[in-house]
């Protein structure tokens, strides 16, 4: 069996490069030395018991990730015509306590990386095989990553609004084996529905009832750009220069994607009545419209529409899109009833939103750029796939 070798990269803070394994390993005059340790282990993680009283055994509540402590022992020779002493230097300068440095490591061509900086004072050796007179020494790194995990590349898919399709899909995979919480560029003039599937299929389990679970985001007006972070812990809508903008996210994103995950197609659709909260309150529109009567009325609208064309729907007027949007309307009332997906809030959505109306809400959302009522088309979403893995090798 011939096995390849592994090769480690340091990319510096002041923007150096090392090679210091593999074919060209050493090529500046640094290698690595053995004795290495917290580089290729597993992410240091310790779970958390609890026990009440009188309880056999205990409960599992959770874990926590500790940074990952490396110690990284290296060997800097004379190289080219240049002394260790100026390597010395310039491999210092690589380094920082308050910065990253990044550590990557490919094996069989698949490259991971961390950011490491140093934990404490770098231990310089000097024995029989090294010393000034044999142009060697040996130096001993303590490196700390506070994000213990391995990255691999981000991977990205678009899906585009091309004024007709309102609903589409991204096909997303992880083959890590860590949760992965999805990213989102979102471009206006839309309000997007995006899927926060929980991925349970075991009855009975938390979030097998929410495995088609789907977010309602509000209206991004014309040239607006939102940043969607599926992660609770970080903030999960964003607009530049809109400090508030995420109080109007009406629920929260829950699910990440879990591990192993084979290549999954999720849906996307464009919401057919504009999340526009001022508007909706003007106009008395009811907020708890089930997110589904929202995606079967962008599925009616779609069939609709196809045969139309997107350069007859260019010329449009708002109350015209506003017609087959009520015909939508009457189509997926008509759906909701047949299920039994039924409440006060479809009389008074058929009540409240008359074609007129429809036509003021479209208007205020879609209207007013160029002076054209239907601008939507480049519109969409493009959804990113952080890959985080425990190792920097394998797993997968």
């Amino acid at each position: 069996m011939r096995r390849e070798k592994v090769d480690i990269r340091i990319y510096g803070v002041d923007g150096s490069r090392w090679r210091i394994t593999g074919k060209k390993g050493g090529d500046q005059g640094v290698w690595i030395d053995q004795g290495q340790v917290g580089l290729v282990a597993d992410t240091p993680v310790e779970t958390i018991w609890q026990s009440g009283v009188g309880q056999v055994g205990g409960t599992f509540r959770g874990m926590n990730f500790a940074p990952r402590e490396i110690s990284l022992p290296v060997m800097i020779l004379d190289h080219d015509g240049e002394s260790w002493e100026s390597i010395d230097s310039r491999w210092r300068r690589a380094w920082s306590y308050t910065e990253d440095s990044v550590m990557e490591l490919e094996v069989e061509g698949q490259a991971r990386r961390i950011g490491v900086r140093l934990k404490a004072t770098p231990e310089q050796h000097f024995e029989e095989s090294s010393g000034h007179e044999r142009g060697a020494s040996r130096m001993l790194m303590h490196l700390i990553a506070g994000d213990p995990l391995w990255t691999s590349e981000t991977e990205t898919q678009p899906w585009v609004f091309d004024g007709v399709h309102w609903t589409g899909s991204v096909t997303v995979t992880n083959p890590t084996d860590m949760p992965m919480w999805l990213k989102w560029t979102v471009t206006g003039p839309a309000s997007i529905i995006l899927p926060d599937f929980s991925f349970e299929t075991r009855e009975g389990y938390p979030g097998f009832e929410q495995q088609h679970r789907k977010i309602v985001l509000p209206h991004l007006r014309y040239k607006w750009d939102a940043l969607v972070d599926s992660d609770p812990t970080h903030e999960q809508l964003a607009v530049v220069g809109k400090p508030n903008f995420w109080m109007l996210l009406e629920k929260p994103f829950l699910y990440p994607v879990p591990p192993h995950t084979p290549p999954t197609q999720l849906p996307i659709a464009v919401n057919p009545l504009p999340l526009l909260p001022e508007v909706w309150k003007r106009l008395d529109v009811p907020f708890d419209i089930p997110v589904e009567f929202l995606v079967k009325m962008a599925e009616i609208l779609e069939k609709m529409l196809v045969g139309i064309g997107l350069k007859t729907l260019e010329q449009f007027s708002a109350d015209q899109i506003a017609a087959k949007t009520r015909e939508a309307l009457e189509q997926a009332a008509d759906w909701a009833r047949g299920i039994g997906l039924i409440g006060e809030w479809l009389g008074q959505l058929l009540d409240k939103l008359s074609r007129s109306r429809l036509a003021e809400l479209i208007g205020d959302a879609w209207g007013h750029t160029w002076g054209q009522a239907f601008n939507l088309p480049g519109a969409g979403v493009q959804v990113r796939m952080e890959r985080r893995w425990t190792r920097p090798y394998g797993l997968d």
